[in-house]
């Protein structure tokens, strides 16, 4: 299900009906919230906007805060900055 890499809106509904019918509960009640959510997925998927820009600078001022208020510690810290990589 690659949908989400290639942006393929085409194929949500394909996908999503595929999982329902799969019979899985987990998996039918999310895809319920899926299909309660399609108009802001097929939004997503189709446009060429992205929050990484805000997500970084957001993630960059609560290490600013934690810093101040001493809370950056060395697993913090290790923490971050694996995952940026």
């Amino acid at each position: 299900m690659c949908i989400i890499k290639e942006q393929a809106s085409d194929r949500f509904d394909a996908q999503v009906s595929g999982a329902t019918a799969s019979g899985l509960p987990d998996l039918v009640t999310f895809t319920d919230g899926l299909r309660h959510e399609r108009a802001e997925l097929l939004a997503a998927l189709s446009l060429p906007w992205s929050t990484w820009p805000v997500e970084g600078h957001t993630t960059r001022l609560k290490l600013i805060k934690r810093q101040g208020y001493d809370r950056a510690g060395l697993g913090t810290l290790k923490r971050l900055f694996r995952r940026a990589t």
